[in-house]
């Protein structure tokens, strides 16, 4: 079933690009840079927001800690508001997802809502979690691993929100 609805939403994306693809590629490529463009200045505030904690001696022993927890927290709630909103509106104003009511796999419809919800409120995670973590590993100078868990504690704070959401 699984399959079934992973080739449901690829075709509904193929055939959304169907009639004026251009148009619509256009849009797609402008919400793209919009976002590339916030990731980009989240990076630039952050980088500059950790490299003053780091100039100082008294902030940087006394800061990071509070700023890493505030960072963490900002980008949870986020989240958690984003997956509230989108399961909301997934598990009771969706008209689309009626045919998988009409079948003998009606209980997997909480799974597919839940993954729907997850992907739909991952964006703080793109647009602030990772240029904040890219800026914490510049100006630390962290290592592969300390990067791998960092994207690891932020997808984990995602799939808490987004569980916790719903």
């Amino acid at each position: 079933m699984i399959g079934v609805l992973i080739r449901y939403h690829f075709h509904r994306v193929t055939r959304y690009f169907h009639t004026s693809a251009l148009a619509k590629a256009i849009t797609i490529s402008a919400f793209a840079a919009l976002f590339g463009f916030i990731g980009f200045n989240a990076y630039a505030l952050f980088r500059a927001g950790f490299l003053f904690i780091r100039k100082d001696v008294f902030l940087e022993q006394a800061l990071p800690l509070f700023t890493y927890e505030i960072f963490l927290f900002v980008v949870l709630y986020l989240i958690f508001a984003s997956a509230l909103i989108s399961g909301i509106i997934a598990l009771f104003g969706s008209r689309r997802d009626s045919w998988i009511a009409a079948t003998p796999h009606f209980g997997m419809l909480p799974h597919y809502v839940w993954a729907q919800t997850f992907l739909s409120s991952c964006w703080p995670l793109l647009v602030i979690g990772v240029p904040g973590l890219a800026a914490l590993a510049t100006t630390s100078h962290a290592t592969a691993g300390g990067i791998i868990i960092g994207l690891l504690a932020l997808l984990l704070l995602a799939f808490i929100a987004s569980c916790a959401a719903l």
